[in-house]
């Protein structure tokens, strides 16, 4: 699922059902090897629900100014580098960066603005 909405939001590949559950089972298949026995996993569901979350509202508003996978990087201190990898982020309409959340957060919107 994260690679098929990394790859869509780049554009690799087009928001079209077939395409995507083409797509999700090509990725599948390369994973087969790491796949747990009895697992059963629908690449039709993986399209439907990728190309359901980018028309999602909350995603709607981001979509041309989206960027996948974005670096990140800061200092705590001189001594204390971090570094990271967004999964999405995008700019809003005063230009301030949100990030753009995949996973359900227990206190609520998916869509922060970055301190």
């Amino acid at each position: 699922m994260h690679k098929i909405m990394e790859e869509l939001i780049t554009g690799e590949i087009e928001e079209d059902v077939a395409v995507v559950t083409g797509r999700s089972a090509e990725l599948l298949a390369q994973l087969s090897s790491m796949s747990p026995t009895g697992a059963i996993i629908e690449t039709a569901e993986i399209a439907a629900t990728a190309l359901k979350t980018l028309h999602h509202p909350d995603i709607v508003a981001y979509r041309g100014r989206m960027v996948a996978e974005l670096p990140i990087y800061a200092a705590a201190s001189d001594d204390d580098l971090i570094a990271g990898r967004a999964d999405a982020v995008a700019h809003d309409d005063e230009g301030e960066v949100v990030r753009l959340e995949k996973r359900r957060r227990p206190e609520g919107s998916r869509i922060r603005r970055l301190p």
